[in-house]
């Protein structure tokens, strides 16, 4: 499979902070939002079966900030044979994940799944496929 990395514009950045603090009782990308209110989301989600693509972006972007939190991640754009989107990329290599595509494909199949630990296994596959030479450097 063959993909692009490219960076993601700041302006759009700032839009997905925005989704993301809209499950807080916040009013800006600046508000702090727990490790606890995101896995309560995700469980009323998971429990109301009524996911509306707003609510879903959000509860990704709040994912994706948990794994940023966590290691050497930055937004960016990727684009490959599906389409193209925001995905997380380890600073300066060529592996990706799409937390926003995580969190909808598990509603959508009716997981009930931990977070915190999607986030720790997320990372250490990331760590996983670098160590193992699986990913290379990325290239300007």
């Amino acid at each position: 499979m063959t993909f692009n990395i490219s960076p993601l514009p700041e302006g759009q950045i700032r839009a997905l902070r925005a989704s993301f603090a809209s499950l807080s009782s916040g009013s800006d990308e600046t508000d702090f939002i727990t490790v606890e209110e995101i896995q309560s989301t995700y469980d009323a989600l998971l429990a109301s079966k009524e996911m509306d693509e707003e609510s879903l972006v959000a509860l990704g972007v709040a994912f994706g900030e948990m794994i940023c939190a966590q290691g050497d991640f930055e937004w960016v754009k990727l684009e490959d044979e599906y389409g193209s989107g925001p995905a997380l990329a380890l600073v300066g290599w060529d592996v990706v994940c799409s937390p926003i595509d995580m969190i909808e494909k598990r509603l959508e199949d009716g997981d009930a799944v931990d977070l915190v630990e999607l986030c720790s296994d997320t990372i250490a596959t990331i760590d996983r496929v670098v160590q193992a030479g699986e990913a290379g450097p990325r290239k300007p």
